[in-house]
């Protein structure tokens, strides 16, 4: 037997459910934690319930972020 615990369960208006995972992009290609995702995702399909894996900010988008915020202080 399988023992996961995924981050969030959101009830959506509609009552149907959301599992998402929340895992940085870099670590969501190794061979355990593909396979929980793949896993769990299995499951959720079974329940009926939607199922999103949220890796984080593109680091980009970040980088410009910040260098935005940096350009405005000076």
């Amino acid at each position: 037997m399988r023992r996961h615990v995924p981050d969030v369960l959101l009830q959506l208006t509609s009552g149907e459910f959301m599992v998402v995972e929340v895992k940085p992009i870099k670590f969501q290609s190794e061979p355990k934690v593909a396979a929980v995702l793949n896993w769990t995702s299995r499951a959720c399909s079974a329940k009926g319930w939607w199922y999103e894996v949220w890796g984080g900010v593109d680091p980009v988008l970040l980088a410009n972020i910040r260098l935005r915020i940096f350009r405005k202080i000076r």
